[in-house]
Order: C-alpha cells, then structure tokens, then sequence
C-alpha cells in the first residue's frame, strides 16, 4: 500500500484535481473582487474628501471677499449738489453693484477729496460662477467721478472668479431695511427708494464641487451691515 502512494505521489500526473482547482480559482476571484471594492471605495472616499475640502475652501474665500467689500459701502459725494452717489448701484438676488472703501491708500488724498472708493460688482455668471468686476474712479476737483451713465458697461480695471460653482435656485443676496425686514426683491432689483433704504444685506453661499453638481453643497450665510452708511437704527 505504502509503494502505491509513493509510486502516486511520484508520478508525473500529480497534481491538483479539478475540483481543488476549481475551488482555488473561486477563492482567487472572491480576493480579487474584495481588494477591487476595497481600492474603488479608499479611491471614491478620497475624491470625495478633496470636492468637499475644496468647496468649502471656495465657499469660505467667497464669502469672505464679500463681506471685506459689503461692509465698506459708502457714497460718493458728488460735485455740485449736497447728494453724493448712492452706495448701492444696482441690487438683486444674483447681483450687486456698490461702491466701496477697499484697498485705499494710507495717506490723505490731496485737494480735499473724500477717501477714493471703488466700484465693485459681484454677479452670478451663466455658468454658475461668482464673479468679481472692479472699476476705479478718476480725480476731478475735490470729488471722484466714474466713467459714463452706467460704469457697468465700461471695461472693468479688473475681472476674477471667486471660485467654486453655485447652486442654482437659491438668492445669493438679500437686502434689509434699517428695522431688520427684509426688502422684497423684484426680479429686475430694488429700484433707487428701496437701494437708498438698504442698511444690511444677507450673503448665502452655496457651492458644489464643480464636477459633481448632485453633490451637498456646503453654505455659509452672513448679514452685513453697511456700518458707513448710519442708516441702522439704535440697538
């Protein structure tokens, strides 16, 4: 009995039978198939890490650059008549347009005119950007004058997109008057009245990652009073 096993075992047909290599073969691909779930979920995982990681960087700088510039809004006084220029030029819920006090020098501007402010608009692009336009004024006796009717529709000293995309079908911008209440905003925006009324205005920043716009947004909202303009009532 014991030369048969050896005479087996030394055989050249030795080996696996069909059966331990039919089982080997379905251990193999269960592995495979687990490392594979376990590379494509460590891989998703980390995408989707980076998307969040980025949007909230986006949403965060955005929100940040408009609050530097909202809460600096000031008027111009102009040549000639006791009322200057509005602080806000034009405002709806995806736009806004206001002159602002920001990146000033600091020495005293020369022939008695007030600090040089800047006119700046924010704006929802087609494609879902927040995008930052600035114009900068030039001297003329003891004012500061922009160029034409509507300085919106001259080529900016400046363009840039503050990153990240937006979600769609929600207000970036809400105006309150000096009570607290909010200003209902018509889609063509607040006329001249309702401009001159605003004391605070609401920001809400909501952003995807901009390859994955099913994503959760993150958000960040704020409400910024235009402390320069005085138009809040005591607290």
């Amino acid at each position: 009995m014991i030369r048969g096993i050896r005479r087996r075992l030394a055989s050249d047909d030795a080996g696996f039978s069909l059966v331990e290599l039919l089982v080997a073969v379905i251990l193999m691909g269960i592995v495979l198939t687990m490392i594979a779930n376990i590379y494509i979920a460590t891989v998703k995982g980390t995408h989707q890490a980076g998307a969040v990681h980025e949007s909230t960087g986006n949403a965060s700088n955005a929100a940040n650059e408009l609050g530097a510039v909202i809460r600096f809004a000031t008027t111009n006084p102009r040549s000639g008549t006791t009322d200057p220029d509005p602080a806000i030029l034009a405002a709806t819920s995806t736009r806004l347009v206001l002159m602002a006090t920001v990146g000033v020098s600091p020495t005293a501007e020369t022939g008695g005119r007030p600090t040089k402010p800047t006119l700046i608009e924010f704006s929802r692009t087609a494609a879902g950007q927040l995008q930052e336009r600035r114009w900068i004024p030039t001297a003329s006796g003891s004012t500061w004058v922009f160029a034409g009717t509507d300085p919106t529709t001259v080529a900016p000293a400046s363009v840039r997109l503050l990153g990240g995309t937006l979600t769609t079908g929600t207000a970036l911008f809400t105006y309150y008057d000096a009570v607290g209440n909010p200003i209902t905003t018509p889609v063509a925006g607040l006329n001249a009245t309702q401009r001159a009324g605003v004391s605070e205005i609401g920001v809400r920043v909501s952003m995807v990652p901009p390859d994955d716009l099913t994503a959760a947004p993150v958000v960040i909202t704020a409400r910024i009073p235009l402390a320069n303009l005085g138009l809040r009532e005591p607290s």
